[in-house]
């Protein structure tokens, strides 16, 4: 009787505990949750139920953290629906732009034949013009302080405790965290990262291209672990409609190749200190 009753109060705190699974992460412009009738504000790392109406702005956008499933989704609704209906539209739509990338990528790729391309890591580059562009870009947009000048598509980057789920700023050596990025453009961007560590040395984190679609965020799926020199670390999320090499955009850019043309691109950047 008693083991009985036990399992059923661990069964009600389960299903309690996995309602909340869902929490607010990060609000772009407004959003709201129907509360009895009323659309009251929701503010970061508010938890939410599956079956919680919430709306956006016009231009907003929220992003939605499952932490039992360790994934992150970027909703936009005028019209308000359940947390449930808006991750369930939002994970059909990545799967159908993704598909609709990768169809791109593959007719250009039995296109025109005096296109050069590669493959590397798995992913398809299309000639080298992007990486001397990107090279051109980070030199006129990427201040001495690592500053971001100018970006045409909004991105964001999170960096992210992999234990707790929970941005963070500072880390010891030998640490590692996971990196969110936010694609809240209109367009399907392919993502790269930059470190550039307190000795000023800039590296690529990896030689593959994320391919993010329009509004979404993921984490990557590389953790980023920090070593010497102590101080702060700078990573910079580069962002383009086009895949590129940052391994050799990175090369041209330290090599000092300059040209007229820059590109569009997009930015984020965020500063690690490391104890």
């Amino acid at each position: 009787m008693y083991k009985k009753l036990i399992f059923l109060l661990i069964m009600i705190v389960n299903t309690c505990v996995s309602a909340q699974e869902m929490q607010v992460f990060a609000i772009n412009g407004r959003a709201e949750m129907e509360n009895k009738g009323k659309w009251t504000t929701l503010v970061k790392g508010q938890p939410l139920n599956l079956s919680d109406r919430v709306r956006t702005s016009q231009r907003g956008s929220l992003t939605i953290l499952d932490n039992e499933r360790r994934k992150i989704y970027a909703v936009q609704s005028e019209e308000g629906g359940t947390v449930e209906a808006l991750v369930a539209t939002q994970r059909a739509r990545a799967k159908s732009l993704t598909r609709e990338a990768f169809a791109e990528v593959k007719k250009s790729l039995f296109g025109k034949q005096d296109d050069r391309y590669a493959t590397r890591g798995g992913v398809t580059y299309r000639g080298n013009n992007n990486d001397e562009m990107l090279a051109c870009w980070l030199a006129a947009n990427i201040n001495s302080r690592y500053e971001i000048l100018n970006s045409q598509y909004t991105v964001a980057l999170h960096a992210m405790d992999p234990v707790h789920h929970k941005a963070v700023r500072t880390v010891a050596v030998g640490e590692s965290v996971e990196l969110l990025v936010v694609n809240e453009s209109d367009d399907a961007l392919y993502v790269g990262i930059i470190d550039v560590d307190a000795d000023s040395v800039w590296s690529a984190v990896s030689t593959e291209c994320e391919l993010l679609p329009p509004h979404s965020a993921v984490v990557l799926p590389y953790p980023i672990e920090f070593f010497e020199p102590r101080g702060t670390d700078h990573l910079l999320l580069i962002a383009s409609p086009e895949p590129f090499n940052l391994p050799r955009a990175l090369e041209l850019y330290n090599t000092g190749y300059r040209d007229s043309g820059v590109g569009s691109f997009g930015a984020a950047q965020i500063s690690i200190s490391i104890k």
